[in-house]
């Protein structure tokens, strides 16, 4: 019996579920790759970040990480998928380096945080391409996406 009441609601659902077949995908995106450099050369670990330059409910941002050779495959944020929707895109670029904390500052912190006191500055985070790279709208790139899979963008960043 209970094979049949669920044969009957998966009927039910597939009848009325509305179908994709003729409507257009709300997520269409398309390849969009290349290669950024920092003075010339390949940077890995590169986060590369298309943000739509009219935000709206359609708009969806697409990113990346750059390889050692310094290439980068866009995927869009969201529905995951690989390449980014048809548009005007502000292109913006972060890499940081996180600072491994020796036993000596380890200890400081863990002192200073049982003695509920400040912690001591850390050597921390450090950015290592220049701020303005990212900062949408400033940063000097600005790409427009196309409905093609042929949107190749490098992008040659300077340390000055």
């Amino acid at each position: 019996m209970m094979k049949y009441v669920n044969f009957a609601i998966l009927a039910v659902l597939i009848l009325v579920s509305p179908g994709c077949k003729g409507k257009p995908d709300p997520y269409k995106v398309y390849t969009v790759s290349g290669v950024v450099t920092l003075d010339g050369e390949p940077i890995e670990g590169t986060s590369v970040t298309f943000i739509p330059v009219n935000a709206g409910t359609e708009a969806m941002s697409a990113s990346s990480i750059t390889d050692a050779k310094g290439q980068y495959n866009l995927t869009t944020s969201g529905c995951k998928k690989p390449g980014a929707k048809e548009g005007n895109y502000n292109v913006i670029f972060s890499k940081v380096t996180i600072h491994e904390m020796t036993d000596e500052e380890k200890t400081q912190a863990l002192l200073a945080s049982q003695q509920g006191g400040a912690m001591p500055p850390s050597k921390g985070a450090k950015q290592e391409i220049p701020q303005i790279y990212n900062v949408p709208g400033k940063s000097g790139f600005q790409k427009k996406v196309e409905p093609n899979d042929q949107n190749r963008f490098d992008f040659p960043l300077t340390s000055k």
